[in-house]
C-alpha cells in the first residue's frame, strides 16, 4: 500500500524492496488498469476549461489511455502517415465549451510518411454506490463515453479525400471490435491462476453488435452500455451505444 501511495505522489524511488511478492504480483495488474483507464480514485480528472488538459500527473489526471489505444484502433491503416494523439478528461455533456476530438491544424498529409497529431475526449463513469465505498461495486470505471475521430475524417487527414463514411464508418461493430481487444489486453495481464479460474468459473464476457447510431448527442450521453446475462448464468453481453456523424456534419 505504501508503495502504491508512494507512485500515486510521483516519488521516484520505490518504499520497499518487496517486487515480486506475492502481494505484489496480486495488485500489480488491478493498479495496472486502473492506471490504464486514468482512474479517478487514483487522482481527479484534470476537467480543465480548455480542451487540451493540462499535463500534471502529480496533481489530475489528463485522460483515459485506453481511449488512445482505441482512437488507433478507430483509425485504422493510415497508408504509412503515423498519428499520434493522446486523451483528455472532460464531462462528455459540457456544452460550454463543447470539448470535442481534433486533428491538430486540421493538418492534412501530402505525402505518406507525414506525422499527425491530435486528442480524444473521455468521461468515465462509476458506479453510484462507489461513492460510499462500501466494497459491494467494484472500483473500476463502469464504462468510459469516448469522442473519437472517425475513420473517413482520419483517412482524408491522411491524404484520402474521397474517403466515404459508409464505406469505413457505418457499421456496428467498431465499439465492439475496441471493447473486445479490451478484455483481450485485461485477460493478457492476469496471472495464471485467475485466468484459470476465470475460464473454469467466470461468467464470460461476449460482445453485441453496436446500438446506434444515436442520431442526437444526448441521446448517446444518457445511453449507457448494457449487460444483460444468458439464461444459465454463464455469459454476459455487452452492447455499446454510439453515435456516428460524417466529415461533412454540421459540427466538426
Amino acid at each position: 500500500m505504501v508503495d502504491f501511495i508512494s507512485s500515486v505522489r510521483g516519488d521516484a524511488k520505490p518504499v520497499f524492496n518487496a517486487k515480486g511478492d506475492s502481494a505484489d504480483q496480486f495488485m500489480d495488474p488491478i493498479i495496472e488498469g486502473m492506471i490504464m483507464e486514468g482512474s479517478y480514485h487514483i487522482r481527479p480528472a484534470c476537467y480543465n476549461i480548455s480542451t487540451i488538459n493540462p499535463d500534471w500527473p502529480t496533481q489530475c489526471e489528463r485522460g483515459n489511455k485506453w481511449t488512445s489505444e482505441a482512437q488507433k484502433m478507430m483509425g485504422g491503416d493510415l497508408g504509412g502517415v503515423s498519428f499520434d494523439t493522446f486523451d483528455n478528461f472532460h464531462r462528455v455533456y459540457s456544452v460550454l465549451p463543447h470539448h470535442l476530438p481534433q486533428v491538430k491544424d486540421d493538418k492534412v498529409c501530402k505525402t505518406k510518411d507525414c506525422q499527425l497529431s491530435g486528442w480524444t475526449v473521455s468521461e468515465n463513469y462509476y458506479e453510484k454506490l462507489d461513492l460510499l465505498d462500501t466494497g459491494f461495486v467494484g472500483v473500476s470505471a463502469l464504462e468510459t463515453k469516448a469522442k473519437m475521430l472517425s475513420r473517413q475524417v482520419l483517412k482524408i487527414h491522411a491524404g484520402n479525400a474521397s474517403a466515404s463514411f459508409h464505406d469505413y464508418d457505418e457499421n456496428k461493430h467498431m465499439c465492439k471490435d475496441i471493447n473486445k481487444k479490451a478484455l483481450e489486453w485485461a485477460l493478457s495481464k492476469a496471472s495464471p491462476a485467475a485466468l484459470a479460474d476465470y475460464n473454469t468459473y467466470g461468467k464470460k464476457l461476449v460482445f453485441g453488435d453496436d446500438n446506434g447510431s444515436m442520431n442526437i448527442g444526448p441521446t448517446w450521453i444518457w445511453t449507457y452500455l448494457s449487460f444483460s446475462d444468458n439464461a444459465d448464468k454463464t455469459e454476459t453481453t455487452v452492447v455499446a451505444p454510439y453515435m456516428s456523424t460524417p466529415a461533412d456534419y454540421w459540427e466538426p
